[in-house]
């Protein structure tokens, strides 16, 4: 028997013949595999990372025939079975936590029961983390390390570190170290936001196990179930007493004479394994554009090289042997230092002496201005372009340089903001980018001569004529001023414009008396500069003026 079928498909007519057996068939087909029944199937699968682990959480709906869920990945090849257990009608939380090696990995779930009636499945990708991921991670920069104080009695440090700018990602920095003088281990939380962190009491012996300051940054992935740390960075500054000689030489390597120098504090900051730079090379004043680099080796000698103040000096080792003294942390380095312009260069011979006495800090900058409050002080500077504020703007070189003028008086006072027991004073002079005489740095109107006073805490109600300069450099200013002495620039004039460059930019260094009294304010008398006599011509230039000394004293 044939059944005829008849269907109207948009505008055209079909018309099938299909005969009674064929459709039984049909039916039967389906009839044999019998229900299919599906359970519910998960929802809102979320996958969150972890430390070699992945955390897989999804909504069970309120199917009563869900019993289990079957998690696959790796292609099915590997699974793991979540037993569901109903503790409240209608939807309900799980969740699963698999560990799994680093990766990225595909999931698949399925919710089963007993009678192997199953859901759709429901896929979501997640990622596990670990020790890639961790070297992937950057601890926060230091910008800076340096000590300000150093306690003698102690022989512990006060150090500074100046952070730079987090990786993203990064929630938190530790740091930790142990306390010299307790022994007690220190660990410090940094938030993100701060700047700069103040470590006391930090052993000061090279290469000492407590004596390394440990830091790890904290990384939270997006989602993650797990904070990591980067890998722990070892740090470490020292400071020492250095003194020296350097041995100067023409290019000829004719002897043209030696320079000694005696109990200059120096550091020392590890920035690799075993490698550590050396904040001053030789004689010369700290400058920004200096690498002086010591590479320890296995035989506790040292390979030396960098560059100083630019690319003007270049830094090699010598014929001598530098070497460093694991017992007592003493070093004694020979080094060379070569004019790239001139070819001239010094053999440098210094030994580095842990140190005992009070460390000579330098006083922050800029400097407060007293100009506008003390009746005299009332010079002006001679253009916009060589502004006062050259004078402690921490720059050095031909960046900038105080040029000022005087309607009476050559006086200026600054405040230093802490109380020092000065040791020493460096003077820059101004050094003219454009200059091709070698005696500029003489001329200029550069400053030849400075009276140096200094008092702890200044009365600004004293009247006018107690600020008049007296112009006696032997030492009666007044009676409750300290007299820091009368200092003259007298050097040799250069041969070479170079050779200008070189002597400007290491400046000129005046030692103060050690009876001096500790101070806060400095008064300054320039007596004299190059083509002028103060104060008949008022016109002098300072590239830079440094203060150094000890600044642990009572502040009160």
């Amino acid at each position: 028997m044939k059944k005829i079928t008849i269907m109207l498909v948009g505008s055209i007519l079909f018309v099938a013949c299909i005969s009674c057996d064929d459709m039984t068939g049909i039916h039967q087909k389906y009839l044999d595999m019998g229900e299919k029944v599906y359970l519910g199937i998960t929802d809102s699968i979320e996958a969150f990372p972890g430390w070699e682990k992945v955390k897989l959480r999804w909504y069970v709906n309120a199917d009563p025939k869900i019993e289990t869920t079957v998690i696959y990945w790796n292609l099915r090849r590997d699974s793991v079975v979540k037993p569901f257990v109903r503790e409240q009608d209608g939807i309900q939380k799980d969740s699963v936590i698999i560990p799994l090696p680093e990766g990225t990995y595909q999931f698949e779930l399925i919710n089963v029961n007993s009678r192997n009636e199953k859901s759709l499945i429901s896929s979501i990708q997640g990622i596990s983390y670990g020790d890639t991921y961790i070297r992937s991670l950057n601890v926060r920069p230091i910008t800076s390390l340096s000590i300000i104080s150093f306690d003698a009695s102690e022989l512990a440090t006060t150090v500074r570190i100046t952070w730079g700018t987090i990786s993203s990602g990064c929630i938190d920095t530790r740091v930790s170290y142990k306390k010299h003088s307790t022994d007690e281990t220190l660990e410090l939380s940094v938030n993100s936001d701060e700047t700069m962190t103040t470590l006391t009491d930090v052993g000061n012996r090279l290469k000492h196990p407590d004596d390394f300051i440990s830091v790890s940054s904290l990384y939270t992935p997006t989602g993650s179930i797990d904070t990591f740390s980067t890998s722990v960075q070892r740090e470490q500054i020292v400071v020492y007493v250095a003194s020296g000689t350097r041995a100067d030489y023409n290019v000829d390597g004719i002897f043209t004479g030696n320079v000694v120098y005696v109990d200059q504090d120096k550091t020392l900051r590890m920035i690799g394994e075993n490698i550590f730079e050396c904040n001053r090379v030789a004689d010369a004043a700290v400058t920004s554009n200096t690498q002086f680099r010591l590479t320890l080796k296995e035989d506790h000698t040292f390979d030396i090289a960098g560059y100083f103040n630019g690319m003007l000096n270049t830094i090699t080792n010598s014929d001598g042997i530098s070497s460093y003294d694991p017992v007592t942390g003493n070093l004694t380095l020979r080094y060379k230092r070569t004019t790239s312009s001139t070819g001239s260069y010094a053999i440098i011979e210094e030994n580095f002496i842990s140190k005992t006495t009070p460390f000579e800090a330098e006083a922050p900058k800029p400097f407060g201005d007293m100009r506008a409050s003390i009746p005299g002080d009332n010079i002006s500077q001679y253009s916009a372009d060589y502004a006062f504020s050259k004078l402690h703007d921490g720059i050095v070189g031909d960046n900038g340089y105080l040029s000022a003028s005087a309607s009476t008086g050559n006086s200026f006072t600054l405040d230093l903001k802490q109380v020092f027991k000065l040791s020493r004073m460096v003077l820059w002079p101004a050094i003219r980018p454009y200059t091709t005489n070698p005696s500029d740095i003489y001329g200029n109107a550069n400053v030849r001569s400075l009276e140096i006073w200094g008092i702890k805490t200044i009365d600004l109600s004293k009247p006018a004529n107690y600020w008049q300069d007296n112009i006696n450099p032997t030492g009666t200013f007044k009676e409750d001023w300290e007299y820091l002495g009368l200092h003259n620039v007298t050097v040799t004039t250069p041969a070479s414009v170079p050779e200008m460059v070189e002597i400007g930019n290491a400046g000129f260094r005046f030692n103060f008396p050690e009876t001096a009294a500790p101070v806060r304010y400095i008064r300054c008398f320039v007596r004299n500069a190059s083509g002028n006599a103060p104060p008949a011509n008022n016109l002098y230039r300072i590239g830079e003026l440094s203060f150094f000394g000890d600044n642990t004293i009572s502040q009160n």
